[in-house]
């Protein structure tokens, strides 16, 4: 009676302690299985949109190289190219003048920035003669400034000439700076014009390409040249 009484009690009371672990493990893993899930789809809807993006991105590429590229597009193309014929290679030949102009002015500055080293080193020449000739002088009237005095007066006589010769070099040297300011400003005028010109090129080509208007300076310029 005893035994049957236990096993009775056994019977219901494990039931309930195996339901509660049960229960306990499966809101765990519901827990845990609904964590991973919310990460993995995030991760999946993030991988989703770049892929959406980048056909969205693709597709307004392609779609703009068949619009650049349809046939009415080409022909477009083809009368604007018709319209400027010869309007580069006109552009062009003018850059080469301008660059064989500049050709001369950069072998004059070279000549004379020549000339000015050249002058320099005589400076420098002159100041080594100076500094010998006063350390004479030093030499002298620690010897005895009355004894040397005519040595001494006609070293100073010579430091004086070698200032005024030194003095005549700067000039010269001052004048050649002048003269290559004056060649560079030459230089600067033709190198402007260079680079008006490449940019009519670009600016034609980008005509041709989509129909863009031109910039004031490059239309003035085109004017200039009789091209419109």
């Amino acid at each position: 009676m005893i035994l049957t009484l236990a096993v009775g009690v056994g019977y219901f009371a494990m039931p309930k302690k195996i339901e509660t672990i049960t229960e306990t493990k499966t809101v765990v893993e519901t827990k845990y299985v609904s964590v991973v899930d919310k990460t993995e789809v995030d991760a999946l809807n993030v991988q989703l949109l770049n892929i959406v993006t980048e056909k969205e991105i693709l597709s307004l590429e392609i779609q703009k190289l068949i619009a650049e590229n349809s046939i009415e597009a080409l022909k477009l193309k083809g009368l604007r190219a018709e319209q400027v014929e010869n309007w580069i290679e006109k552009i062009e030949k003018k850059i080469v003048k301008f660059e064989d102009r500049i050709e001369p002015i950069d072998d004059a500055i070279e000549v004379l920035e020549d000339e000015i080293a050249s002058e320099r080193k005589s400076i420098t020449l002159l100041q080594s003669q100076i500094e010998s000739k006063q350390l004479l002088i030093d030499a002298f009237v620690n010897d005895d400034p009355i004894a040397n005095l005519a040595k001494i007066r006609l070293l100073e006589d010579k430091i004086i000439v070698l200032n005024d010769r030194i003095e005549v070099i700067e000039e010269v040297i001052k004048d050649l700076e002048e003269e290559i300011g004056l060649k560079q400003e030459d230089k600067g005028v033709l190198s402007d014009k260079i680079t008006l010109d490449e940019k009519c090129i670009s600016e034609i080509g980008r005509y041709i390409d989509n129909g863009a208007d031109y910039s004031e300076e490059v239309s003035d310029r085109l004017e200039g040249l009789g091209l419109i």
